[in-house]
């Protein structure tokens, strides 16, 4: 019964996320065709080179771009299962200090995270490149001179905060991936937070991996084998980390100092977190269907769950 009322409380949130996601799609249309005339009023009455050109060129490339993210989000919300939203918490939580602690200094990787649309774009170009300068206000990053984000394990925390979407279950997405990319050239050597542009295609031995969550695993490895790129480098968080602690054993040399940033993290579940991370969205509808899910899962807990799984202990959302 416990189980039902949940998969039901999914189903509500899903429901309440994909009508909001379709809003939002349909505000962007109206924008984007309101920008269209923008742009053929300045391009008409004052020439590509004006000023005014330039913002209304910039104003619906913006649109554009929302429209491409939302459409794409729509191919893969879905409704939240229990198993999937504890898995990422946890790694959430202990991933990065877990990783560090396995990682030795030679082996010297960054890390770049994606959606899990944006993800399959990676792989289906099989490469990953800077955005263009247009549409960098527009993302969750800004890239710098012809690089792509991608930080080394000392700031790992950061892509999995604002780039993996690990906590995207709240709008009912699946979680995204991390690319585990080998550094090459100076430029990418010095930079604790940037690297330049990776072709795979070209550079495949440039990828040592992709993390991603059990829901995704098989799919990923799908794309990946449909591009000819080896399904095998696709890991969950767990085999991940096994894997990174077998290449440390290997090579052997020092583990560096790092600071434990996982007790600077929220763990409560709430509606101020729901509201924060749904900035600009109505959200209403969501935040009542949250609280009725922790309600429902609280219950579950303790009524049917033991304190322990394969992931550690149980969690609050």
């Amino acid at each position: 019964m416990i189980n039902k009322n949940m998969e039901e409380n999914y189903i509500k949130q899903y429901e309440a996320d994909k009508e909001i996601l379709n809003n939002q799609l349909k505000d962007y249309y109206k924008r984007n065709n309101e920008a269209i005339i923008k742009f053929n009023d300045a391009k008409q009455n004052y020439g590509t080179e004006s000023k005014e050109f330039k913002q209304a060129s910039v104003e619906l490339r913006k649109w554009s771009f929302y429209i491409s993210q939302s459409n794409l989000a729509l191919r893969f919300i879905r409704p939240n299962n229990i198993d999937d939203i504890e898995y990422r918490n946890y790694q959430y939580q202990e991933f990065t200090t877990r990783l560090q602690s396995v990682t030795c200094m030679p082996l010297d990787i960054r890390y770049y995270g994606a959606t899990i649309y944006n993800a399959e774009q990676i792989i289906k170009s099989k490469s990953i490149k800077p955005m263009p300068d247009s549409e960098n206000e527009y993302t969750q990053f800004t890239d710098v001179s012809g690089q792509i984000p991608a930080s080394t394990i000392q700031n790992l925390y950061k892509i999995i905060d604002y780039h993996s979407d690990i906590k995207a279950y709240e709008r009912s997405l699946p979680c995204g991936c991390i690319f585990a990319i080998f550094p090459k050239g100076i430029q990418d050597y010095q930079s604790q937070d940037y690297i330049n542009a990776v072709d795979f295609g070209q550079n495949p031995e440039r990828l040592f991996g992709i993390i991603t969550t059990p829901e995704n695993n098989e799919l990923v490895k799908k794309w990946m084998e449909e591009e000819n790129l080896n399904p095998e480098q696709v890991y969950t968080f767990e085999e991940y980390i096994s894997l990174v602690q077998e290449r440390s054993t290997i090579l052997g040399g020092e583990f560096p100092k790092m600071e434990n940033i996982t007790s600077k993290r929220d763990r409560n579940f709430g509606k101020d977190e729901i509201k924060k991370l749904s900035e600009g969205r109505n959200i209403e509808t969501l935040v009542r269907t949250q609280q009725d899910l922790k309600q429902a899962i609280d219950k579950g807990k303790n009524n049917s769950r033991e304190e322990n799984d394969e992931y550690g202990e149980t969690r609050d959302l």
